[in-house]
């Protein structure tokens, strides 16, 4: 016979608990097992309760008592495999998963955490196999349709991506998110006058989204357009709101405008308005490619411990990008254009050792090899920077860079004619796709 007192403490805890009280659902919960010990439910409600407020020991307690009364609750072992995720035993939570799959639990959520996992994992197929199980217990989710679109997109997959986009704008098309990814995906495509209609048809129906105003900005910059592109900026400044986030990505807008326009003071202006917003929420930490491009114009203007406080910031951050290795070139170069020789030798040698270790660990990663062997080229060491070089014109699939960095050995060694054919192999091969080897080689900043 249902225990009437346990039942209605349990529905007093799961209204406290829609509103996140948690703390005083508890107070209800422990009312509810004190009426019925035997209570699956009354454990589940507890276990949910206690790891929302992360005391997790305590959650993984009430959902073993669960399991010890009922051995294949599947939502109990997603729940607890929830808790070994987030507390990092992934292989335990894993397995909780797939028992929880093979007990019947099948809700789209513990397909989506799946999903999660192995995209976190690089294994895109598992992933976009546990999205697609996730869309179909539940197609009304749109978070599982925009994961499988980013999916497709670092696959290069972008006519199925776009398909997927449309069907995303059809069946959600409140979401901000789908028309922000068609115009990238248009723009990517070279489908200017699309992403252009798509963009303009988004800011119909949002016409006060921040997000969709600068995607317009950025593809007036595409166009080349950069008065209208700077018009429409005051626009949105004068006439939306927005915060430090909005505010930061209007700023380097303004700075890529500048770049292209090769206004230094205007470039470093607009970086700088970037990275106060940074320095006002820490969460807006400045990407690495415009503190790049920011102690790159710093050094044009000589302004070299200006230049070394960016290139430190790259250097400090924990994240790690293609810019943490030019970044640690940098930083001897700077003491090096400032006349502190005997400091920029031991820095340089410093920078050599790191990156032969990140060689060690990424022997794949051309950069690596390409500033150790400016390194070498700027301590004198011609020959070893030679040798390196013989070896990435092997290994490198974009060997037009790799002439440009040899060419500017030669240079430096006075083999100015050999320097020159180098110049001309380079012209034979890819275009740079980067401006960074192009600058460091010539020794200018270039915008």
């Amino acid at each position: 016979m249902e225990n009437m007192d346990c039942r209605e403490f349990l529905g007093q805890a799961g209204v406290l608990m829609r509103q996140r009280k948690y703390d005083e659902a508890l107070q209800y919960l422990d009312r509810a097992e004190q009426a019925d010990q035997t209570n699956v439910d009354v454990y589940m409600a507890k276990g949910v309760c206690l790891a929302s407020l992360q005391r997790y020991k305590e959650a993984e307690g009430q959902f073993e008592t669960v399991l010890r009364l009922d051995r294949r609750n599947g939502l109990a072992q997603f729940h607890l495999g929830n808790i070994y995720m987030t507390t990092g035993f992934e292989a335990e939570g894993l397995d909780l998963y797939n028992r929880a799959i093979a007990n019947g639990y099948g809700d789209s959520q513990i397909f989506f955490n799946l999903g999660l996992f192995y995209e976190e994992h690089d294994d895109e197929e598992m992933a976009l196999r546990n999205y697609a199980k996730a869309y179909h217990a539940n197609p009304g989710r749109a978070d599982t349709r925009v994961r499988r679109i980013y999916l497709q997109l670092r696959r290069g997959e972008l006519t199925a991506a776009l398909q997927a986009i449309e069907e995303l704008i059809q069946a959600c098309p409140d979401l901000f998110e789908g028309y922000h990814l068609r115009y990238l995906v248009l723009m990517q495509l070279g489908r200017e006058d699309e992403a252009e209609q798509s963009v303009e048809q988004a800011l119909q129906r949002f016409p006060q989204d921040v997000g969709l105003a600068t995607d317009k900005v950025s593809l007036l910059i595409e166009k080349g357009q950069y008065d209208r592109a700077l018009e429409y900026i005051v626009q949105i400044e004068s006439g939306m709101e927005f915060g430090p986030g909005d505010r930061q990505n209007l700023a380097l807008q303004k700075a890529r405008i500048a770049a292209e326009m090769q206004d230094l003071d205007k470039t470093i202006a607009a970086l700088e308005e970037a990275r106060a917003c940074a320095e006002e929420d820490p969460v807006l930490a400045m990407n690495h490619k415009s503190l790049f491009l920011l102690a790159s114009c710093y050094m044009s203007k000589k302004e070299y411990p200006k230049a070394q406080i960016c290139v430190q910031e790259i250097l400090d951050s924990k994240a790690k990008s293609e810019y943490t290795a030019a970044a640690i070139y940098f930083k001897p170069l700077l003491l090096n254009l400032a006349g502190e020789k005997q400091a920029a030798e031991k820095e340089y040698r410093d920078a050599i050792k790191q990156l032969r270790g990140l060689s060690l660990a990424a022997p794949g990663q051309m950069d690596f090899y390409i500033f150790r062997i400016f390194c070498l080229r700027d301590l004198g060491e011609f020959d070893k920077a030679l040798e390196l070089c013989d070896y990435i014109v092997k290994a490198a699939e974009n060997s037009g860079e790799v002439h440009t960095v040899r060419a500017s050995v030669l240079t430096a060694m006075g083999r100015q004619a050999e320097a020159d054919e180098e110049q001309k192999l380079a012209r034979q091969h890819t275009a740079l796709s980067d401006r960074i080897y192009d600058m460091i080689a010539k020794g200018e900043w270039n915008g």
